[in-house]
């Protein structure tokens, strides 16, 4: 599907402007004047969807811990590692401070609305992130407490986000979608 193809510019040229404009035209990354060959091909390989035959890491990211609680009992069934954040800017510091170790996560769930920094905000900035390199491919599913408008979820297909689930979790509903956007069974 065109949605889950990364497309990648390539240019001998380095034109900030130009470079920066490219993700409003579906660019996933771009590579300005590439340094060698491996590092171009490394940033590439890094922003490619690859599916796990194992959940191991997931960050659950709400401003409720009822919510991070409930979403972590659904996840025992994978035996994995949850870390948890309270907002977006938390997100993207753990994150990053993790890759910096080289621990990265096979899923995020995200709350929608939160404070310091939204979902939408922080799946932009994550998806910015991948396609410089920063972070691996990491699928965002979305949290949300509200029933979402069809501009809402084009919206957060914009921002990266692959899913939304509304709260209440369903635990069914949850798992399906981490079959379809994490593993590869």
């Amino acid at each position: 599907e065109r949605d889950k193809m990364p497309l990648w510019w390539v240019t001998g040229v380095h034109d900030e402007l130009l470079l920066s404009s490219l993700s409003e035209h579906g660019i996933s990354g771009f590579e300005g004047n590439p340094e060698g060959w491996q590092d171009f091909v490394s940033k590439i390989e890094a922003a490619l969807p690859k599916k796990k035959a194992k959940l191991n890491n997931v960050l659950i990211v709400d401003d409720n811990s009822f919510n991070i609680l409930a979403a972590s009992t659904i996840l025992e069934k994978f035996k994995c590692h949850i870390d948890k954040a309270f907002n977006g800017q938390e997100c993207l510091n753990i994150m990053m401070d993790n890759a910096l170790m080289g621990k990265y996560y096979d899923l995020v769930l995200m709350d929608i609305q939160m404070p310091v920094m939204d979902g939408p905000q922080a799946s932009l900035m994550i998806a910015e992130r991948i396609r410089h390199g920063e972070l691996k491919y990491t699928p965002v599913i979305a949290l949300t407490a509200k029933k979402s408008t069809k501009e809402d979820l084009e919206y957060y297909k914009e921002c990266g986000i692959k899913a939304v689930i509304e709260k209440p979790l369903n635990k069914e509903e949850l798992i399906e979608i981490i079959r379809i956007h994490v593993l590869d069974s």
